[in-house]
């Protein structure tokens, strides 16, 4: 599993809130957008308002998105899939079983994959790592 990398520095942190917090929402003029263009992000489990948002913000920067619900419909099978072809992982923690949890990261240490586990499923979470993790490219 990758770690992903934060910043040390906190001017660096002030610069990526800055830069969310400013956000015009016209991502294709975006100087970040083309970190994650053509990259397959996979979000697991959350909530389908959210998971609306974020697939729009993943889509407008030219990535691919997916979803799975971390096993509570869709099957573990099919997430074990999704994972090893997914380039970033985004899972929040509230919103998936413990034994998700594992699976999710046995799999990702396995296949080196990049995971994000999000505190919250709120959607401000999500752009504000995948803001991190494209300016940390």
């Amino acid at each position: 599993m990758k770690k992903i990398d934060k910043f040390k520095n906190n001017n660096e942190n002030n610069h990526i809130n800055n830069k969310v917090k400013t956000c015009t929402g016209n991502c294709n003029s975006c100087e970040y957008s083309q970190n994650i263009k053509n990259k397959r992000v996979l979000y697991v489990g959350g909530i389908n308002s959210t998971i609306v948002k974020c697939k729009k913000m993943v889509e407008d920067n030219g990535g691919i998105f997916e979803h799975h619900d971390g096993g509570v419909e869709n099957s573990k099978a099919k997430l074990t899939k999704m994972l090893v072809r997914a380039d970033l992982i985004f899972c929040p923690v509230k919103n998936v079983s413990h034994g998700a949890t594992y699976a999710i990261k046995k799999i990702c240490k396995q296949y080196n994959k990049n995971l994000v586990f999000l505190r919250s499923s709120g959607f401000s979470f999500f752009a504000r790592e995948l803001m991190e993790i494209q300016l940390a490219a």
